[in-house]
């Protein structure tokens, strides 16, 4: 983590900073002297008798020492500054004039976008609505009309239905198949014909009486109820006659000849239809008649025993789920954004009473750094004549010659950082942005966040959800 991120995660929180490790700790003058072998070289120069005694400039030993000295210093002058620039930027954050302004915008924003998606909304939303609302009054209206007040029974599955359809005919055609086979001259093949005609002709008539004709007798009106009841059992009737006729059928067909059975048996059914002469036949009428009866009760239950109600009910059903989904997706944005504004506000009404303080404590912070860096540069002026000490005393005592006058001169720092219009430019009182009247700002705050939510509930109120709407 670099130090400015360090220097900013200090105040996450309380705001008191927390010491930052190497960040000015003292430089151990012994071991520097040691490093550099400075006695040694001291030494060594001084029994050379340099630097002259007339030098006036520093020797390459002393200019290294230096140099290692002010190397130091301008890497702790570079990490006050990062450091200062995060107890800056820390400031900018604590400033209401900033938070407030953040917050007219986000209020400008949000309300912007919510008065754009009105427009939009006179578009397909408004189009589903208006469907919506006349496959409403349409259902409305039907209730009314037929006395209703029940929900429509939902169809049963379609694809189930003309399954089961599908696999009773097959079926009664095997089995029928096989009944007919006996006095068929093409055999099981034409007995099968035979009998998927007949059982085609007897599963989908029977589901349509029962679709059609049956439903109607739930009809309101006496004279379409009366006519239906005549039309259900006429259509029973002429069932129960074709089954009658191919069970007459089938007794001819295993009497005499296949060309001359369909006339005895068109003969037998009119003059005596009940006087089936083989078992088989009886199984043949009994098989016919269930399958029949069965696709008759699948077609009276494929919708609602009302005709019609079942078609206008899913019409409004289909309707409410189109605009109840564009509705859904249209305002889900928005309450985001809504949702998103009112949290930002309300994090500012929390924060703002706090910014004094906070601030006071990343001053404060600042001063004491600042003037922490003062006596670490006192410091090190302190270190740099006393290794220089180590370096001169060494190089005295083998010279025969004096030493140079600046031996006796203490070394002092060009100037100070402190002084430096850079850290001055950071480290200056900044006046303080607060606001003074806080409760003001809190109730402005209030007003815009209140005005926001107001705009989406406007726009709530023109673009109803079908739940809401009377």
């Amino acid at each position: 983590m670099s130090i400015i991120e360090q220097a900013k995660t200090w105040f996450k929180g309380d705001g008191v900073p927390q010491p930052i490790a190497g960040l000015m700790d003292p430089i151990d003058a012994d071991h520097l002297a040691d490093e550099l072998r400075l006695t040694i070289r001291g030494q060594e120069n001084g029994s050379q008798e340099l630097p002259a005694s007339g030098s006036v400039t520093p020797d390459a030993v002393e200019a290294e020492i230096i140099g290692s000295i002010l190397a130091e210093w301008s890497l702790q002058r570079e990490h006050l500054i990062t450091m200062l620039k995060a107890y800056r930027d820390r400031l900018a954050e604590l400033t209401a004039a900033s938070e407030i302004g953040q917050l007219r915008v986000a209020k400008d924003h949000a309300v912007s976008k919510i008065k754009q998606r009105k427009q939009e909304a006179r578009g397909d939303l408004a189009r589903l609505r208006g469907a919506y609302v006349e496959a409403r009054d349409e259902l409305t209206r039907f209730r009314i009309k037929h006395g209703l007040s029940d929900p429509a029974r939902n169809p049963s599955g379609r694809w189930t239905t003309i399954g089961l359809l599908f696999v009773m005919i097959a079926l009664e055609s095997i089995m029928n198949g096989l009944f007919f086979a006996k006095g068929s001259e093409r055999g099981l093949i034409g007995g099968v014909g035979t009998a998927f005609g007949i059982s085609l002709v007897n599963v989908l008539f029977c589901f349509f009486l029962g679709l059609v004709p049956a439903r109607f007798i739930n009809w309101r009106g006496w004279f379409v109820r009366s006519l239906s009841v005549l039309v259900a059992a006429a259509g029973l009737a002429a069932v129960l006659f074709v089954h009658l006729f191919a069970g007459h059928l089938r007794d001819a067909t295993a009497a005499t000849s296949e060309a001359q059975a369909y006339g005895i048996a068109v003969a037998k059914v009119l003059a005596a239809p009940w006087s089936l002469a083989d078992i088989s036949s009886w199984y043949l009428f009994g098989l016919g008649t269930l399958f029949g009866l069965i696709s008759f009760w699948k077609g009276y239950r494929h919708d609602d025993p009302y005709p019609y109600y079942g078609d206008t009910f899913r019409r409004e059903r289909d309707a409410a789920e189109r605009y109840n989904g564009e509705h859904r997706d249209f305002f889900g944005e928005l309450e985001e954004v809504r949702d998103d504004t009112v949290k930002q506000f309300q994090d500012g009404i929390a924060n703002i009473p706090q910014y004094v303080a906070k601030s006071h404590q990343v001053r404060a912070a600042r001063s004491a750094l600042v003037e922490r860096f003062r006596g670490y540069e006192q410091m090190i002026v302190q270190v740099a004549n006393r290794v220089l000490t180590v370096y001169r005393d060494a190089n005295r005592r083998r010279r025969q010659t004096p030493a140079p006058a600046y031996f006796s001169a203490q070394w002092a720092l060009p100037g100070s950082a402190i002084a430096g219009s850079d850290i001055l430019a950071l480290s200056t009182e900044a006046p303080d942005s607060v606001v003074t009247n806080v409760d003001a700002t809190l109730a402005e705050l209030r007003a815009l966040s209140e005005e926001v939510v107001r705009a989406y509930d406007d726009l709530l109120a023109v673009v109803e959800h079908p739940t809401d709407m009377k």
